[in-house]
């Protein structure tokens, strides 16, 4: 029997709820929820998916070494694991990516503290912060710290939700259109309501990692962006990548 997405996230919650405390370590958050994940599979995959298993484990476990590369001042060497595990040219299918095609309608969204009516002298403004401006680029989840970062959403509720509910009266909204399809790593959760698939299998580790609930909220370090910032890290070095015939992921949706 198939079992939905929905089954398998309520079972890893819950396993999460009955193991944790408030102050757990991002290590042990990720391996209650990396042990749910191999338990639920193990027990309700298809022969297809537990052949998977032992390789879900070891993608878990380097997860977890990656973290703790960090911790030990390892930083090159946590990225290059990342990188090995997800993005090397020989296992890069494990990643979900998703194809946006060209045209398709995108949206940034700024406010002000005053009205600004932006012109064509000012269009920049609705971009990313400018290269030489990059000391101003802050550390978020995916937002790598002097590493300007073009957020788009597909719609203007999306940019309204992101800027906080900010008031329109103070706000200014710009369209972009890809002029060519655009290849993205999908950090996406998978539908609810759909089966699983063995082919995302291979992703749900990297997607659990990236996601945690921050609990230190303003601190200047964060560790549940260590895993989502290394992979920021690993996707740009891939589009470093001289081999031509590699399609290149230009970005990430969230």
């Amino acid at each position: 029997m198939l079992m939905t997405y929905e089954q398998l996230f309520n079972y890893i919650i819950n396993k999460a709820k009955q193991k944790e405390g408030h102050y757990d370590s991002v290590k042990s958050r990720l391996q209650i929820r990396y042990e749910a994940l191999q338990n639920f599979i193990s027990t309700h995959g298809n022969s297809s998916m537990l052949e998977k298993v032992p390789k879900l484990k070891q993608i878990c476990d380097n997860i977890i070494s990656t973290i703790q590369l960090v911790y030990a001042n390892r930083h090159s060497d946590a990225c290059n694991l990342l990188y090995d595990t997800y993005f090397n040219d020989n296992v890069i299918p494990l990643l979900r990516t998703y194809s946006l095609k060209k045209d398709t309608p995108l949206y940034r969204m700024r406010s002000a503290d005053s009205y600004v009516q932006y012109t064509k002298d000012t269009i920049d403004e609705m971009y990313h912060v400018p290269f030489e401006l990059r000391y101003k680029v802050g550390n978020d989840r995916y937002n790598i710290s002097g590493i300007p970062t073009f957020y788009l959403s597909s719609s203007i509720y999306g940019c309204w939700e992101e800027i906080q509910r900010t008031n329109l009266d103070f706000a200014n909204a710009s369209l972009f259109k890809p002029t060519r399809e655009l290849l993205f790593l999908d950090m996406t959760i998978p539908s609810v309501k759909k089966d699983i698939q063995v082919t995302d299998i291979m992703s749900l580790p990297l997607i659990i990692a990236s996601r945690l609930e921050v609990q230190r909220v303003g601190e200047k370090f964060i560790p549940e962006y260590i895993i989502p910032q290394l992979a920021m890290e690993c996707l740009i070095a891939t589009r470093n990548n001289d081999d031509e015939d590699i399609k290149k992921m230009i970005g990430i949706r969230i």
